[in-house]
């Protein structure tokens, strides 16, 4: 992986050698992408989490069978907390 990093004139290559980086003098280094530092911890979710609203499983449903379907046009146009509007 090539980076440009902050402050610095040229490029710095890092080599991933299975699951460990390493810079172009082989030292280790430890890299930590930009996303990793927004993750937030897991949430604890219940089952009732996941559940969707009867309407909109029927519709899911009736997709996989009928692609295709003209039923389409009467698809839920948006979903808030599992209530269709």
């Amino acid at each position: 992986m090539r980076v440009a990093l902050q402050d610095g004139q040229d490029v710095v290559e890092f080599i991933d050698a299975q699951g460990t980086w390493l810079s172009e003098s082989l030292e280790t280094v430890e890299i930590i992408f930009e996303w990793q530092k927004r993750l937030q911890p897991a949430e604890d979710f219940s089952d009732e989490s996941f559940i969707c609203a009867p309407q909109l499983a029927e519709h899911l449903l009736r997709l996989l069978g009928n692609p295709g379907d003209e039923q389409l046009d009467r698809s839920p146009k948006h979903m808030t907390a599992g209530r269709i509007m």
